[in-house]
């Protein structure tokens, strides 16, 4: 037997175990609907040409993000994720004792690095509603803070906190020397991003991923920005190489096509709005800025949506882990014929006149009328 850090021995991590997800319909893992080949016709059949035996070179890839975000190109780390981005923060800024505040419930891995370094958690837990109030989190912001991580918008809770309340923690953050990494997964459904304060604020380091609108989450391929010397010093850790030779392929090519973020981000609005129109007894919409649904459900509601899940095929998420999110069900926004029929079991059991309120679909995919776009919900006001 081995003598490993004994703290490991206090938190799990999943065992390997087959994902027999085999002909499901898999919403329970915030994926996007589409994949670039669904939308560019083609799209891999250039990465045959490129040559897996010699290790990437990446550069191509900083230059055209810097063009994609406008930034200088020593503001940028390319990373294995937005997941690996947030380890580097964590390898950067924390040992034994050091303290990190961040939300609760959030991106679980927050929480697993925590672990991992032995950091001193302070929680920011999320209110019934969900709601997190900017004054709760800034409070838990104090001279020892080493380092801030705010998903936003956040998962599983769909909130977020809005441009002068990111301004707020990231002026609170300089005031202590703590680094201020938000976390931008799910930014193109909520349009609100930390970017323009970082050349105001040398703390603020900004996470993004081609996972979600991009639709390359088994690409694995993320980025985090920041001002050239807290890049300098991301770098330190950094692997010999950010990505695969594939996965840098497949980035180079997707920025060439905004359309690909454009339709996932454009289906993801029209199916939220859909489900918007569910209110009624036993069951509850919540706004949510990130690619997914989310519905409050009693306990016979959730029964009977749990066992039309389990008939069908469907994976989704009941259950989340936090008080917050007692009763809701999580499920992120596929394609039409997947949206459908889950849709439809749901409508079913209004009454006629909020089913037939279901907006119609142009050709182009766009709801029809004005009148029913403007019923799409707004983002919440609060942080992921």
């Amino acid at each position: 037997m081995i003598h490993h850090l004994p703290h490991l021995n206090n938190f799990e991590r999943p065992p390997l175990a087959p994902w027999e997800r085999e002909g499901k319909v898999g919403l329970d893992k915030n994926e996007p609907p589409f994949s670039p080949a669904d939308i560019v016709k083609g799209f891999f059949d250039d990465l045959r040409a490129w040559n897996p035996r010699t290790y990437p070179d990446s550069y191509a890839l900083y230059e055209k993000l810097a063009r994609h975000l406008r930034v200088d190109i020593k503001s940028l780390l390319v990373t294995f994720g937005s997941e690996q981005a947030i380890r580097v923060a964590f390898e950067i800024m924390i040992g034994p004792g050091d303290v990190v505040v961040y939300p609760n419930p959030a991106f679980a891995m927050i929480d697993v690095f925590a672990n991992q370094f032995r950091a001193h958690k302070r929680l920011a837990e999320f209110r019934p509603g969900p709601r997190l109030e900017i004054a709760d989190f800034l409070e838990l912001i104090q001279a020892d803070t080493r380092l801030v991580v705010l998903p936003n918008p956040n998962n599983p809770t769909g909130t977020f906190f809005n441009l002068e309340e990111l301004r707020r923690i990231a002026q609170r953050s300089q005031e202590v020397g703590a680094l201020f990494l938000v976390d931008e997964a799910y930014h193109p459904y909520a349009g609100v991003t930390a970017l323009e304060l970082i050349p105001e604020f040398p703390c603020v380091a900004v996470t993004r991923t081609f996972s979600k609108a991009w639709g390359l989450a088994g690409v694995r391929a993320g980025l985090v920005i920041a001002q050239p010397e807290v890049i300098r010093i991301f770098r330190k850790v950094k692997p010999i190489d950010e990505i695969s030779t594939f996965s840098l392929a497949a980035c180079l090519k997707a920025l060439d096509h905004p359309e690909i973020l454009k339709r996932n981000t454009a289906q993801v609005k029209l199916w939220k709005a859909r489900f918007a129109l569910l209110a009624r007894a036993g069951v509850e919409p919540l706004p949510s800025a990130g690619n997914y649904v989310l519905l409050r459900l009693t306990a016979g509601r959730r029964r009977e949506l749990e066992a039309w899940a389990a008939a069908h095929g469907y994976l989704l998420k009941f259950d989340m882990g936090h008080p917050c999110m007692e009763g809701v069900v999580r499920f992120c926004i596929g394609k039409d014929r997947e949206m459908q029929p889950l849709f439809n079991f749901l409508a079913g059991k209004l009454p006629a006149r909020r089913a037939a309120a279901t907006p119609a679909r142009k050709p182009s995919g766009r709801p029809l009328t004005r009148t029913t776009a403007r019923k799409s919900p707004r983002p919440a006001s609060r942080r992921r």
